[in-house]
């Protein structure tokens, strides 16, 4: 069997870059060959599949003129287009299993599939088929699910993409005309949810998915991950640094708990003004770790007593929570999007209401007052819910499922 796997970008970016990749890795490892396609930053992992990527394009530098055609190739992508021609037709894959593709490969992809006969399986990381800036979240911080109909123009009146007018306008534009000449519905033979949360908004405002959807939860090698059930001395939060991931309300929260330390992981938009704030408040307990990648932050979230996840936008699933559970630390987390899916109050960790730092000071508290004991349960039970629940043997299985439907064969490609 031959897999192909799409994808913006061939290198850890992200969270759905690291599933893709993680994807391809256990596909390998359970025998089958595996195709892929990207765009060939600088940056990209190794693949004997390099000449087959696309060019990768810079959206926000050079003149009038420059900007312009990087705009038309933002939405519609000839050489992503013609250089997956050219590796289906020296490859052959049985199937496609897209991950997040517009704006550099672009829907330009997808009558190639079509065209070949090729089963296409899409698994949805966010929210972009109901949102042009894929968060739902708007120019001021707040949800907002307006364009989730169809009613894309509000991005551009709301300038929802970099608090700019241009930008905003594109991304809406981009989303008109992938519905209009590219809808999924027509491409695409099924859909992985990676959380019941993102699936019952996607069923909400386009029914046409009904009956095309598949639930299947993100995973972890616990096999890899060597827990410790030990409470560590400090907090950690391990992720971007941007208003929506609630850093801020994090910092607000913590002037309650002086004498404990907090570590935030991490880069992005909001660096700048956390070290300011942190400064501005005394928070001497506040550690600015940057960002952490590999073994430096496997250790630095072993070395810890519980993981914050402040998130103050829908949350697909939460993954940086099961990488957390796989070494054994509960998390502290929001009571948004899909993050209840995994975290189970009182369980593998706590939660609280989401943007309220009372709620959050309130966890914390719960937090300090766990005895060794009862953190030790809590630690093993962190770690049992990756084992049962998230761990590779199940996404592999549900996997093989969605390629055989899309392909027509059912059960079909549990065997080699």
């Amino acid at each position: 069997m031959r897999v192909l796997q799409v994808n913006n970008h061939h290198y850890l970016k992200g969270g759905s870059e690291r599933v893709y990749l993680e994807t391809s890795r256990l596909l390998r490892e359970k025998g089958r060959e595996v195709i892929e396609f990207s765009v060939a930053d600088a940056e990209i992992v190794d693949t004997p599949y390099r000449e087959w990527f696309a060019a990768p394009v810079d959206f926000f530098g050079g003149g009038l003129l420059e900007r312009a055609i990087s705009s038309a190739r933002f939405v519609y992508s000839r050489e992503a287009k013609r250089k997956l021609e050219a590796l289906i037709e020296r490859h052959r894959p049985d199937v496609a299993h897209l991950h997040i593709f517009y704006g550099r490969l672009t829907s330009a992809i997808l009558p190639v599939f079509k065209r070949r006969g090729i089963p296409v399986v899409m698994t949805v990381h966010e929210f972009r088929m109901l949102c042009p800036v894929y968060l739902f979240i708007d120019a001021s911080g707040e949800i907002c699910e307006r364009c989730a109909r169809g009613s894309y123009y509000h991005c551009a009146l709301k300038r929802c993409n970099r608090g700019g007018l241009a930008y905003s306008a594109l991304s809406a534009l981009e989303c008109y005309v992938r519905d209009f000449f590219f809808p999924y519905e027509k491409y695409v033979d099924r859909f992985i949810m990676v959380s019941g949360f993102i699936e019952d908004k996607h069923l909400k405002y386009r029914p046409a998915l009904e009956g095309k959807t598949a639930r299947i939860y993100n995973f972890i090698d616990a096999g890899i991950c060597a827990p410790s059930h030990v409470r560590g001395e400090y907090y950690l939060y391990a992720g971007r640094l941007s208003r929506e991931k609630g850093v801020m309300t994090l910092l607000k929260a913590w002037k309650e708990f002086p004498r404990r330390r907090l570590k935030i992981a991490g880069d992005g938009p909001l660096r700048d003004e956390i070290v300011k704030y942190t400064a501005a408040n005394n928070l001497a307990n506040v550690e600015m770790c940057g960002y952490l990648k590999g073994r430096a932050l496997s250790e630095t979230i072993k070395g810890a007593g519980f993981l914050i996840v402040p998130s103050e936008c829908y949350e697909t699933f939460g993954l940086s929570i099961i990488e957390g559970f796989a070494l054994g630390k509960p998390a502290i987390a929001s009571r948004i999007g899909g993050i209840p899916e995994v975290v189970s109050d009182g369980v593998n960790g706590l939660l609280f209401e989401s943007k309220n730092v009372s709620s959050l000071i309130e966890a914390v508290g719960k937090a300090e007052r766990i005895g060794a004991e009862g953190y030790g349960v809590m630690s093993v039970e962190a770690r049992r819910c990756v084992e049962t629940r998230f761990n590779k043997d199940i996404y592999y299985e549900k996997l093989m499922d969605v390629y055989g439907e899309a392909s027509g064969r059912p059960g079909g490609w549990r065997v080699r």
